[in-house]
């Protein structure tokens, strides 16, 4: 599988993971994420798993781009890996403005 594919993939997989959760958050709690974000101001952690779309490519990029390698045998070399976040975050970014 090609990087780009991996990329692409990873990162409609996470800004759709983002929209899923803030729309049954907006449905269960009437609140969206970032106002979530500022009434609880505790759990920092939280925002580069489920807040923050470009920064949800540090945690979830690293995740969906390793299961890919390990899932098709192609061996990326690790300094591909860098880049590719950088890559996911980008995408997210752009497509988290689109979609929001």
């Amino acid at each position: 599988m090609n990087v780009l594919i991996v990329i692409l993939l990873s990162s409609v997989s996470i800004v759709g993971f983002q929209e899923v959760f803030n729309l049954l958050l907006q449905t269960f709690t009437g609140l969206d994420l970032l106002k979530l974000w500022n009434v609880l101001e505790q759990p920092k952690y939280l925002k580069p798993i489920i807040f923050c779309a470009p920064c949800m490519a540090s945690v979830w990029g690293s995740i969906f781009f390793w299961s890919y390698q390990l899932a098709i045998p192609i061996d990326y070399p690790l300094f591909v890996w860098l880049p590719s976040l950088f890559a996911i975050a980008l995408l997210n970014m752009i497509l988290s403005d689109y979609v929001s």
